[in-house]
């Protein structure tokens, strides 16, 4: 009995231990995506985020704050539309600027859709394991540790709409009522 309520207090400590500030990426729309930061279920947005004025619509630029160095590398990850490595939907790259805290923190860029030359990869350092098929749900696709703010970490993540796909029903019923003229057509030919 005391074994086991040991191990629920030690499995509750790693859990509380392990919090993280999320930040979290909608693209929902075809318009400029939005961004949101929570600390402790608290709102920081307006205090972490500087959105740059390069974003458009499908593309969003920003820094995200930190007290603290990057070490010059860049990370991605992706989202796609069906499977995994599939048609490219959407990029999350994140710059660990060695200068972060003069500029303003990390800065992160995220592209959908034609915004892809803008979240250019080829300097790369880092492919997070993350990728993901897009399901209009918010999907872990980026991380930044030892940011000495808040929770020490943030964790990204990206809600992006699932591409449209046609519905057969019209395209059917044309080939159907196709089909039938047809038959409908040889079978007049025949009883003349």
């Amino acid at each position: 009995m005391r074994t086991s309520a040991l191990m629920i207090s030690v499995a509750c400590l790693f859990a509380a231990g392990a919090r993280a500030d999320l930040v979290y990426i909608s693209d929902l729309t075809d318009t400029q995506p939005v961004v949101q930061v929570f600390s402790g279920g608290v709102d920081v947005t307006g205090s972490r985020v500087t959105i740059l004025s390069d974003s458009t619509d499908e593309y969003l630029h920003f820094k995200l704050l930190i007290n603290n160095f990057g070490d010059g590398s860049l990370a991605y990850s992706n989202l796609f539309e069906d499977f995994l490595g599939g048609l490219l939907s959407d990029r999350i790259v994140v710059f660990f600027d060695p200068n972060a805290q003069a500029n303003g923190g990390i800065d992160v860029k995220f592209c959908s859709d034609a915004a892809f030359s803008l979240c250019d990869i080829t300097n790369a350092t880092f492919h997070y394991p993350l990728d993901a098929v897009e399901d209009g749900s918010f999907q872990l696709m980026a991380q930044a540790f030892n940011t000495q703010i808040g929770d020490d970490t943030y964790d990204m993540y990206v809600s992006s709409d699932v591409a449209d796909v046609p519905e057969p029903g019209m395209g059917l019923l044309a080939a159907g009522l196709a089909g039938v003229m047809v038959w409908w057509r040889k079978r007049a030919r025949r009883t003349a």
